[in-house]
Parts: C-alpha cells; sequence; structure tokens
C-alpha cells in the first residue's frame, strides 16, 4: 500500500465513522441506526443517552467506529485495490472539512 492510498483510505475511515457517529444524515440515516443500538436522542439529535452495549459502543465514538471502518476499508483494498476510487469522495470530503476548520469558519 503507498501513500496517497494510505492517506485516501485513513481519511475516509475519519469520514465515514464521523458521519455515523455524530451527523444525521440524509434522510436521518445515521440517526435512525444509532437508535436500532439503544442510542437515544433530544428532538434535535443530540445524543441523551447510551446504553452499555458493544454496538451502542462503537456508534456513539469515533475512536471505536473506526477501528471497524478501516478493517472494512483494509479487507476491501486486499480484495479489490481499485476500490480506492471508492473512498477518494470520502477522504475529499474530510480534506474540505479540515480546510474549513483550518480557515477559521467552523460548520
Amino acid at each position: 500500500m503507498d501513500l496517497t492510498t494510505l492517506l485516501i483510505l485513513g481519511l475516509a475511515t475519519w469520514r465515514i465513522s464521523s458521519m455515523i457517529v455524530q451527523e444525521a444524515g440524509p434522510f436521518h440515516v445515521f440517526t435512525k441506526l444509532r437508535e436500532k443500538t439503544g442510542i437515544i436522542h433530544d428532538p434535535d439529535e443530540e445524543i441523551l443517552q447510551i446504553p452499555d452495549t458493544f454496538f451502542a459502543g462503537i456508534f456513539s465514538c469515533v475512536w471505536c467506529c473506526s477501528i471497524y471502518i478501516g478493517v472494512f476499508w483494509a479487507v476491501a483494498w486486499l480484495i479489490w485495490p481499485g476500490m480506492v476510487y471508492i473512498a477518494l469522495p470520502f477522504a475529499l470530503s474530510a480534506v474540505a472539512i479540515l480546510a474549513n476548520v483550518i480557515s477559521g469558519r467552523g460548520k
């Protein structure tokens, strides 16, 4: 694996983990996914309560979630190296978010 592929997959891992744990997503898909694990949200979709279960732990922590997303990308890359192009839009999104935060414009 070259450095470019590692960076793309690493940024894509962070972006997807961040979406799953911290965002509502289109049609509130990530909120609904978290609720399937027992996580309770308030009306503004902020997390109110996290049960002490395996999946709730994964879907409430970017660090935890990123391990499993990273394993997925690594296995996918080993099976089909060309899949890095599927990860590229997520990596580009991560870079854009980082640039926005560094520029001081926040969300």
